[in-house]
């Protein structure tokens, strides 16, 4: 989905975590530069595939879908949540000239757990059932589990990238990391957003760059301003802003 056309910057592909991250990452794109084209890649719900092909089913369709935006490179891609691990293999397989491109992970976690994975299916099963969440009245943070666990893009992901562990990767990356979770390293679906995992992997560069708000608010306004401003500073090679 192209958020920005035009502009004189490589463009910026974002892995949407779910469908419901679409208007954020509108949102965040429109706070970027104006010389920013900035397109967001969400779930396909046509691949009825065994969770061991959905994979690499999803990575060669969003292949598809950025090279014929930007055949040649060069190119950034970022990932919200679980979308970072796609985000990451995206960036691997590119066979653009020039270096490897950045990566930003928009508080991915290292890995998966199987704990986070079954904690997942347990809550897709209780929404199923509790449509009493999706009511005004309810908590927020019980409306934002319920919109989550009712998402099926967020579920294809989900399922494509349980038992994931990411391999050494050639190029930068940075992560930026949601500062409400920081002290404990977990985010609500209980898995780790630990740097040090993530520097372990990286080849040419690693940096953490802490944004406010929690794993389901730091990409909500009014946070998504300070996570545009330092996310744009990263992607135009300036000090970021602390």
């Amino acid at each position: 989905m192209a958020l920005r056309r035009t502009g004189s910057s490589p463009p910026l592909f974002v892995v949407c975590a779910g469908h419901g991250d679409v208007l954020a990452v509108a949102q965040l794109a429109r706070l970027l530069d104006d010389e920013q084209p900035c397109y967001a890649l969400q779930a396909p719900l046509d691949l009825d595939l065994p969770r061991a092909e959905l994979f690499d089913a999803l990575l060669n369709r969003y292949l598809a879908d950025i090279a014929s935006v930007s055949p040649a490179g060069p190119l950034v891609l970022a990932g919200n949540s679980c979308g970072g691990y796609l985000a990451l293999e995206l960036a691997r397989r590119m066979r653009h000239d020039g270096p490897p491109p950045l990566v930003a992970l928009l508080d991915t976690p290292c890995r998966i757990t199987g704990a986070g994975y079954a904690a997942d299916r347990f809550g897709r099963w209780l929404a199923r059932r509790a449509s009493f969440a999706d009511r005004d009245g309810a908590p927020r943070w019980i409306r934002t589990a319920y919109a989550m666990w009712t998402d099926r893009g967020h579920e294809v992901h989900v399922r494509a990238t349980a038992g994931y562990r990411p391999a050494p990767y050639p190029g930068p990356v940075v992560l930026f990391r949601a500062q409400v979770w920081r002290l404990r390293g977990l985010t609500p679906s209980g898995v780790y957003v630990s740097a040090r995992r993530w520097a372990s992997v990286t080849r040419a560069g690693f940096d953490v760059v802490d944004v406010p708000g929690h794993h389901w608010s730091f990409l909500r306004e009014p946070r998504v301003r300070v996570l545009a401003d330092r996310l744009g500073a990263v992607l135009a090679g300036t000090e970021v802003p602390r």
